[in-house]
């Protein structure tokens, strides 16, 4: 029999939820009601529901979104199954793929997390051998398939596992540790990604003044750097229903940053479910491939950038600054805004210009929350072109229309690569970077686009901690076209390459404004925080008449660089240069 189309709100013993961003969907899995059903996550009103015979639904637990793919995966706790289904599934729809059987190690499955990047399916069994397991598939398995890795013995502390959370940046994976069975106790377990058989976690949260309280539910945020918990208690203890935020470095016996505790106001009644949905996600139909909000120039941390030695180089964009200090002495530039934290010291001298506006104190919660999303989501897409090293001139070809996405093991280039959309449409490219990043000068290390492609068409995502990511110069400059995001290393730009010493001195401007024929010269392009994609074709327009050669009248504002640097201790000496 087919269930009925949704009619009410109500949901039933509530356990994991997971949340679709793009759709702005909340999908809730009901464990007493054998159903997921899904919600308007802005008005909380019901939009489908997953129900009946067809759908293998039993006593549902945890749930899991591959945005990636289009895939809702489910936990099924009594069917010691995991059930897949499109996205947009809904009534008795059955699922695309069943993963069960005796040889799948499932006994007890609640907490189910998704890899893209590696193609990887990670479950959680708080039944298996009295202590729990960790069981890892590949991403499509199906039937009476066994896990490739498992995590399970007495080394392990594993104690009756529920939720999972996974970090793609560091390879990590984030559990929490129930200890159903044993009142007022629980951890938070954290291994590594490929870690097997009897291994001890790396990283845990556990002791009196974390607060933890038979955690269930667990989610990352991975642009605040937070793990947030759903504490249950089980309603046989003496700690409090819950909801617990830490770093997510935290271990050991550390307080949370923040605790929401269950009460009338809170509502909070034996929280199992915990989710993340960022605000201010730009969505457009025809959006950048990704960037770190309005920002050009982006120092994320109390380092110091430092424009200088005369000749007219800079920043082709908006500067912006969370902490640090910004020196400019003879002939920089700076053709958008400035936008500066309260704390950013700033020392202005000499034919410097900051050709838009200063806007300090100002707050970039929104970029630097962008960065680290974008970096995140981006870095576990799964490969199209799997690429050792980039270090000889050479061109890329597109092999698809839309994204496409190039996995690297490390860049060290003093010659040119071009990015060719190879006779597709709508192409884009993202490149995901495991190791080292280096520009060098010389011939000029670059990475370049050729026609129709464009540098919004570009994101180069420097991934995870590492070496720092370096440009440099003799010759000619290092160039990129597009966006770079590192939001876990340092970034150094040493002087290189020529520029066109034909260019004008910039006007000088003072902190509080400009000269009145400065403030004629420039456009003012005022991009608010949600509308950075939208208002990217305007910016660029209006920004035309400051981007082009005093002679030639040849554009120069196609280079368009997004650099976003680590969160601490950041020398940024001098910004690339152009030539023209």
């Amino acid at each position: 029999m087919s269930s009925p189309a949704p009619s009410s709100s109500r949901t039933t013993a509530p356990n994991q939820i997971a949340v679709w961003r793009t759709q702005g969907e909340l999908f809730v899995a009901n464990n007493l009601t054998y159903s997921v059903t899904v919600y308007d996550k802005g008005t909380g009103v019901l939009k489908r529901r997953i129900a009946g015979s067809n759908t293998q639904i039993d006593r549902p637990t945890g749930i899991a979104i591959d945005e990636v793919n289009a895939e809702l995966y489910v936990a099924n706790d009594f069917g010691d199954s995991i059930t897949v289904y499109e996205l947009t599934a809904e009534r008795n729809a059955a699922p695309k793929r069943t993963l069960a059987g005796s040889a799948t190690g499932l006994v007890g499955p609640v907490g189910v997390a998704v890899d893209p990047a590696h193609n990887e399916l990670f479950v959680s069994n708080y039944r298996a051998d009295d202590a729990g397991s960790i069981t890892v598939y590949g991403r499509t398995a199906s039937g009476n398939t066994a896990p490739i890795r498992t995590i399970q013995g007495s080394a392990t502390g594993l104690d009756a596992p529920q939720g999972l959370g996974l970090d793609p940046l560091h390879g990590e994976i984030f559990v929490a540790n129930s200890a159903y069975t044993t009142p007022d106790a629980g951890a938070i377990l954290v291994f590594h990604r490929s870690d097997s058989g009897n291994v001890a976690p790396f990283r845990r949260i556990e002791g009196a003044d974390t607060s933890l309280c038979n955690p269930v539910g667990l989610a990352l945020n991975l642009a605040r750097g937070e793990v947030i918990v759903a504490n249950s208690n089980f309603g046989h203890g003496s700690c409090d229903e819950s909801v617990t935020t830490y770093a997510i470095r935290d271990s050991g016996n550390a307080a949370p940053l923040r605790v929401l505790v269950g009460s009338e106001v809170s509502e909070l009644a034996n929280p199992t479910g915990v989710a993340i949905c960022e605000e201010c996600l730009c969505q457009h139909a025809n959006p950048v491939v990704d960037r770190a909000g309005l920002c050009t120039v982006f120092e994320m941390g109390t380092g110091k950038v430092s424009m200088s030695n005369g000749d007219p180089t800079g920043d082709f964009g908006n500067l912006c600054m969370v902490g640090g200090s910004l020196s400019m002495s003879g002939g920089q530039l700076v053709k958008g805004d400035a936008y500066l934290g309260a704390k950013v010291q700033i020392s202005i001298s000499g034919t410097t210009a900051i050709r838009g506006e200063i806007f300090q104190p100002y707050d970039l919660t929104a970029e630097v929350n962008a960065a680290f999303d974008a970096s995140s989501t981006k870095g576990a897409l799964a490969c199209d072109q799997n690429l050792a090293d980039l270090k000889k001139a050479q061109t890329i070809y597109a092999t698809k229309p839309g994204e496409n996405v190039l996995c690297v093991n490390n860049v060290a280039l003093n010659q040119v690569v071009t990015l060719n959309a190879g006779g597709y449409s709508g192409v884009s490219f993202v490149i995901n970077v495991k190791g080292g990043f280096a520009l060098t000068g010389g011939p000029g290390g670059q990475i370049r686009v050729q026609t129709p492609l464009e540098p919004k068409d570009v994101l180069i995502n420097v991934l995870g901690t590492g070496t720092d990511v370096k440009f440099s110069g003799s010759g000619n400059a290092s160039v990129v076209d597009g966006t770079i995001l590192a939001p876990y290393r340092k970034i150094g730009i040493a002087p290189g390459g020529s520029t066109d010493r034909s260019c004008p001195p910039a006007t000088s401007a003072s902190r509080q404004g400009r000269s009145s024929s400065a403030r004629r010269a420039s456009s003012r392009c005022r991009i608010p925080h949600c509308a950075f994609a939208e208002a990217l074709a305007a910016c660029s327009r209006a920004r035309a008449s400051l981007s082009r050669h005093p002679r030639s009248g040849a554009p120069l504002g196609r280079f368009d660089v997004t650099i976003v640097l680590g969160p601490a201790r950041i020398h940024l000496e001098l910004p690339m240069p152009r030539s023209s």
